[in-house]
């Protein structure tokens, strides 16, 4: 669904942000999530559309090009990921903003905007934060080639991509220029898929990706199926709060100053995501320190384990953890030990795996 694709693309961006980490931060993730390799988040700000108020469009182009980073046309909006495109009003939805928008065009003059309910339909007209630029975030993380061909920034990383292949497998130059010119002209489908090589050049480690924050790991799938349930609720709760004209918190930007609030939120979801938790590492922000006081609200563990598996981590990544972050383990076992030896193996080469031609 294009709110949960929108809601990644979106956190991606906003946790990669140094403004985002300017103060000691958690990031509660699994050990699987750690191993993963994630789209950079750079590459999505590239391919993101921007519109400035009096500024003149093409409509037509204006919601295909919507349309082709993700967003699909309904008749009401009410979810991250619509368009309703009525006339000169337009409503849309952008990961970016807590209220979906509505565009007023002249012809084609963009000459205004507002926030509106979902519930209601209704403008708001409390003071919101203006913009004099709006911008419209990817809503899906694979493109098609249809996109591929219309894109400056894809096609310049696709040729990227394909040169350092040709280098590395002593290709003549003019194969390159041909594979190049065969995938403008590709007789496939306006929506297959276009993965590798490009998208090669555009991922990244998740430890690269979220590399000014602290980690607590979480390795338990039990403790993941709550999460989903925990967020169905709050998604309901939310969808019916708007309906009634209540006033929510959104679910997902959860925010928890003191190590009693985290404690009482990881009863309650067993999962979170922790942000500006400067009160918890005020005092201190040595490593023992840090495994002691989460060691709090873990599920139970012999606390030996603990250490010996944080002196493995810091065996595997050494220098680069005391820089970066710290990274508190939870039952961390010997496969995710060794996709994490490969990983930071990854990192210290320096050098971006390319694949195949996917023809």
């Amino acid at each position: 669904p294009t709110w949960i694709s929108g809601k990644r693309v979106k956190s991606l961006v906003r946790f990669s942000s140094r403004e985002t980490f300017s103060k000691p931060s958690i990031l509660i993730v699994s050990a699987q999530a750690l191993c993963e390799r994630l789209l950079d988040p750079e590459f999505f700000l590239k391919i993101s559309f921007k519109a400035k108020l009096g500024s003149s469009y093409k409509r037509e182009e204006f919601l295909n090009h919507l349309k082709e980073i993700g967003y699909r046309e309904v008749s009401i909006v009410q979810e991250i990921g619509e368009v309703s495109a009525r006339g000169e009003t337009w409503d849309l939805f952008s990961p970016l903003y807590p209220y979906p928008l509505r565009l007023r065009w002249r012809d084609n003059l963009l000459y205004s905007y507002n926030f509106f309910e979902i519930a209601t339909q209704r403008s708001i007209t409390e003071n919101k934060e203006t913009y004099s630029a709006l911008s419209f975030l990817p809503v899906k993380e694979s493109f098609t080639i249809s996109f591929y061909q219309k894109n400056k920034v894809l096609k310049e990383n696709y040729k990227e991509s394909l040169q350092k292949l040709a280098d590395k497998q002593s290709f003549p130059t003019s194969l390159v220029s041909s594979l190049i010119d065969s995938l403008n002209q590709l007789p496939l489908s306006p929506t297959a898929r276009l993965y590798r090589p490009y998208l090669a050049k555009n991922t990244k480690p998740f430890l690269e990706v979220f590399n000014s924050c602290f980690f607590l790991l979480i390795n338990k799938k039990e403790i993941f199926s709550e999460l989903y349930k925990f967020e169905e609720f709050l998604s309901h709760k939310e969808f019916q709060a708007r309906k009634s004209q209540e006033k929510l918190i959104p679910p997902y930007n959860v925010i928890f100053e003191t190590v009693e609030n985290v404690k009482k939120a990881l009863e309650v979801a067993r999962l979170v995501q922790i942000e500006n938790a400067a009160e918890f590492f005020e005092k201190e922000k040595e490593s023992n320190y840090t495994v002691k006081r989460l060691s709090e609200f873990l599920p139970p563990f012999k606390s030996s384990s603990v250490k010996t598996r944080l002196k493995i981590m810091n065996q595997l990544l050494g220098e680069w953890v005391e820089k970066n972050f710290t990274i508190v383990l939870c039952a961390l076992n010997k496969a995710r030990v060794r996709r994490l030896k490969n990983l930071v193996k990854d990192k210290c080469d320096h050098e971006e795996q390319v694949n195949t031609p996917p023809y």
